[in-house]
């Protein structure tokens, strides 16, 4: 480990800091992106690995419970138990729902 001096303000920094303690000047080498096989840099991609069925469930899982909890509290209001029998099944069905998508995104993650 050496001490080299910052090129912005010439106080002795370490060579394996990431910048300048004293002006914050970077001193790392900058991240290349890799290399593809014709020698050009290539943009980082990310790669979705979870598919839209399993986003998709979630969110009629989450449609399904506001649209339940809305019945139930409509129900309060209203004095009606039919309400209030539609809101729990319309809960619990999001319940299901939800939860089966999330051990399907596990399941299938690669």
């Amino acid at each position: 480990m050496a001490l080299i001096a910052c090129p912005e303000c010439g106080r002795k920094v370490s060579d394996q800091a990431a910048a300048c303690p004293q002006c914050a000047y970077p001193l790392a080498q900058a991240i290349v992106e890799p290399v593809g096989r014709d020698g050009q840099l290539q943009p980082v991609e990310t790669v979705e690995l979870t598919g839209k069925r399993w986003k998709t469930m979630k969110a009629y899982a989450a449609v399904l419970f506001v649209v339940g909890m809305l019945l139930m509290f409509s129900s309060v209001s209203n004095g009606s138990p039919t309400a209030m029998i539609f809101g729990i099944l319309i809960l619990l069905g999001s319940l299901i729902l939800g939860v089966r998508a999330a051990i399907g995104q596990w399941w299938h993650h690669r």
